[in-house]
């Protein structure tokens, strides 16, 4: 089954109710610990570009994403995600759980996602910056 993600991209079905609460890291325990994490926003480059947390590692939006997931390539553009932590967030939640749902069935590194995105983290008070940071 296809269906469109919030960005418009077309992507296959993917059930992420399996997932329980653990998957989700709140904004202010990401501002704690944000070094103990690879960030990966998930977002379209544009929107990376609007807004974004200041200590992102890396971009690749959702379409890329699942492009690279599928093929299995993910450890090649991101080699970290063998050994490392990561949290991939998005605007609200939705694209970062479908990002997450594809490492899980790659049996990839433990991966959280920022509760309720980019939203909750402006919410907080954090800083946001502007301009692409691959």
């Amino acid at each position: 089954m296809s269906s469109k993600s919030n960005n418009g991209i077309e992507h296959d079905h993917y059930d992420v109710s399996n997932f329980d609460d653990k998957i989700f890291i709140d904004a202010v325990t990401l501002k704690e610990h944000a070094n103990d994490f690879i960030l990966i926003d998930v977002r379209e480059r544009y929107q990376h570009e609007l807004a974004r947390i200041s200590h992102t590692d890396c971009n690749i939006p959702l379409g890329a994403f699942i492009d690279i997931c599928k093929t299995e390539e993910i450890y090649e553009v991101v080699p970290a995600l063998k050994t490392y932590h990561a949290i991939l967030y998005c605007d609200d939640s939705a694209l970062s759980l479908l990002a997450a749902h594809m490492i899980h069935e790659l049996d990839g590194g433990i991966i959280k996602v920022l509760k309720n995105g980019l939203k909750d983290w402006k919410l907080a008070g954090y800083a946001i910056k502007r301009g692409y940071n691959g």
